[in-house]
């Protein structure tokens, strides 16, 4: 699914299937094939966002802290996630810049 300006995404953001096996809308919000932000939906029933999945770990950690927001619904975590993204999408784009800059690059792939 390409972005879709009617739901507020700045340019290049674009919601995408988080598995394979994903059933619905998809679910991960990416930048340059980054996922930045993850819809979950709980096992008691309602939904969750996880935030900053495009954040380096901190020096001697493996993974970067969660930071975890509930959500009243699907829909309203898509449009937060999106209005996140919009109010943080300079500090998102240098963020997914490095990491991509910094993946191992095939000594046959230029």
């Amino acid at each position: 699914m390409s972005a879709d300006d009617s739901n507020g995404l700045p340019p290049g953001f674009r919601w995408e299937k988080a598995s394979q096996h994903e059933i619905g809308p998809p679910r991960a919000l990416t930048l340059d094939g980054e996922e930045a932000a993850r819809l979950i939906d709980k096992v008691a029933g309602g939904w969750f966002v996880l935030l900053e999945r495009q954040r380096p770990a901190p020096t001697g950690q493996p993974f970067a802290p969660l930071v975890k927001r509930d959500c009243s619904s699907f829909e309203q975590g898509r449009r937060g996630v999106a209005m996140w993204a919009a109010r943080n999408q300079d500090r998102i784009r240098s963020e997914v810049a490095a990491k991509v800059a910094a993946r191992p690059r095939h000594i046959a792939v230029r």
